[in-house]
């Protein structure tokens, strides 16, 4: 997936002149390895940009952080605000507006947009993409024998977003599984032998197993 990534950061910096300030948002980040990777990227092809991590524990530090970072370019978004990052987005990507989610978000100044009478945040205006369709899909396509008719999706957040519209490009039915029974989804105790048979493709979209805690897993059997 970070070559999809790459696609959008690099796009950001063909079209600056000075250094570039990229960075990666969410919360926690302590397990990630966007900073080391991206940044030794950018060593290794000589691109004068650095990559940060920006954890914040609420989304509503946004506005204070970009205003505060004259030279960001563009950020990657993680866990748990691909969705909540929306609310303060001016454009959407037509693919990220029909998947609901956005985990890249390019950020120009607000006096290049001349066209825009104001944006939702002072000074810069945001428009967010939607790489995740395209890394998973690439991913998946390899493994799959064409008899996979169904799909379970583990958690709602904003990843499961993307899974679920790049499952049913694929032809695949979904079902959302979730701690919590709602319309549209069904807990883990609905998980039988026959549902599992029916489902076979299972897509984990829930922080269960990531670092550090990487023996955690959800509850299927």
């Amino acid at each position: 997936m970070p070559r999809n990534i790459d696609k959008y950061l690099l796009f950001c910096i063909v079209y600056m002149c000075a250094k570039c300030k990229f960075g990666l948002l969410g919360h926690p980040l302590g397990h990630s390895f966007s900073r080391q990777f991206h940044n030794d990227r950018f060593a290794k092809l000589g691109i004068d940009a650095v990559y940060e991590n920006y954890d914040l524990d609420d989304i509503q530090q946004l506005p204070a952080l970009l205003q505060s970072q004259s030279d960001l370019c563009g950020l990657n978004v993680t866990i748990p605000y691909k969705q909540d990052v929306m609310q303060f987005l001016d454009e959407l990507d037509p693919l990220a507006q029909k998947i609901g989610a956005v985990n890249v978000v390019r950020v120009h100044s607000a006096s290049m947009k001349k066209d825009v009478p104001a944006t939702k945040i002072p000074g810069v205006y945001l428009k967010g993409y939607n790489s995740d369709i395209v890394g998973f899909t690439d991913s998946l396509k390899p493994m799959l024998k064409g008899t996979e008719k169904a799909a379970l999706i583990l958690g709602t957040g904003g990843a499961s977003k993307a899974i679920k519209v790049a499952l049913e490009d694929l032809g695949m039915k979904t079902l959302y599984v979730s701690r919590t029974a709602a319309e549209g989804r069904i807990t883990y105790e609905d998980l039988t032998a026959e549902v599992m048979q029916e489902h076979l493709v299972i897509v984990n979209c829930t922080p269960l197993g990531m670092f550090p805690k990487v023996d955690a897993c959800p509850a299927i059997p």
